[in-house]
């Protein structure tokens, strides 16, 4: 039986005059992760030091599951950020992704 679990961390600054729109668009936002695969946990963490640095987790069983997830987050053609490229600082050129797995 599999136990290991995969996190991916997304990090990107949020347009201080899009912040509103950022926060109406993350219910689609996660809903579009949730169609790739049995994803465990979706969660947005806003950092209390820079405003608009957000940090989403994303946690799955399935490392292909979370590397579909990276690719469609960072691809620079389609993929489910082209509504959001307007929201991010820099565009999709400054969403960062990086995945890890537990030691334990």
């Amino acid at each position: 039986m599999n136990t290991a679990r995969y996190l991916l961390f997304i990090e990107y600054q949020v347009k201080d005059s899009k912040w509103n729109d950022f926060l109406a668009a993350r219910p689609n936002l996660k809903e579009n992760v949730k169609q790739i695969g049995p994803i465990l946990s979706h969660s947005f963490l806003e950092s209390k030091e820079q405003a608009g640095l957000i940090v989403e987790i994303i946690e799955a069983k399935e490392p292909h599951l979370i590397e579909q997830v990276k690719q469609l987050r960072t691809a620079t053609i389609g993929g489910v950020l082209d509504e959001f490229d307007s929201l991010i600082k820099g565009g999709r050129e400054k969403v960062r992704a990086w995945t890890f797995g537990h030691l334990d």
